[in-house]
């Protein structure tokens, strides 16, 4: 039931750099992991707020699926009462067929 940040919407462009350049200077790779330590923190953030969200929307929905089995279960005994009382009624004024004139 999770989400996965879908390609469109998710820039992987830190994680595409090169860790190790030998064009680049030594305070440009510490600049560049920090950008990338963001980037995956923000991630991270983003994925637990909607883990956190699918939680909270299974507990929803557990709570209406047991609401629900309870207005059936009510829905089923009300059913066999009637079926009963309507079959209590159809015995009381049923007419035996020699009985007509």
């Amino acid at each position: 039931m999770g989400t996965v940040p879908e390609a469109d919407s998710v820039s992987l462009w830190p994680l595409d750099m090169p860790l190790e350049d030998s064009t680049m200077q030594q305070g440009d790779d510490s600049g560049d992991v920090s950008r990338q330590l963001h980037y995956l923190e923000t991630i991270l953030g983003e994925l637990k707020s909607d883990l956190s969200k699918e939680r909270r929307d299974k507990l929803l929905l557990l709570a209406e699926v047991e609401c629900l089995r309870k207005n059936n279960h009510h829905l089923l005994e009300e059913s066999l009462f009637a079926y009963e009382e309507l079959h209590k009624l159809k015995s009381t004024f049923s007419v035996a067929p020699g009985d007509v004139q």
